[in-house]
């Protein structure tokens, strides 16, 4: 009894111990496949990230030139609402200047008339007409 009780024993230990590496070899393998299944997302993760950084840099790219073409664009636009401004300044300054030359005009005309001559021009208006 005693020898089949060691020899219980003896196949309890060696069965526990057998489990125990069977437990240890389907954790190792758990583990490598784990393993494997992180490793590929770290390169899927990485290739997506080196993709993610190529299409930003482009996307820079384009956004410094656009940012160029507005900024020629607005300098284009400033200068040519200076000319319009400057040019509009010109006319009335030339508008003015006409007003004043058919007043002054008129008064020597008239001054010519009332001196009881005949003034050898005639006054043109804006029209063309005398």
């Amino acid at each position: 009894m005693k020898a089949n009780k060691v020899t219980a024993e003896s196949a309890e230990r060696v069965a526990e111990q057998a489990a125990a590496s069977e437990r240890a070899r389907v954790e190792s393998e758990a583990f490598s496949r784990a393993k494997e299944i992180y490793d590929h997302a770290i390169t899927e993760l990485r290739e997506e990230l080196e993709r993610v950084r190529n299409q930003y840099e482009r996307t820079q790219e384009q956004l410094d030139k656009i940012s160029e073409k507005l900024m020629t664009e607005r300098t284009l636009s400033r200068e040519v609402r200076d000319q319009l401004d400057q040019a509009q300044r010109d006319m009335r300054a030339m508008s003015a200047r006409i007003e004043q030359m058919e007043r002054l005009i008129a008064q020597l005309r008239q001054q010519i008339l009332t001196a009881g001559l005949q003034p050898d021009e005639h006054i043109v208006h804006r029209g063309g007409s005398p």
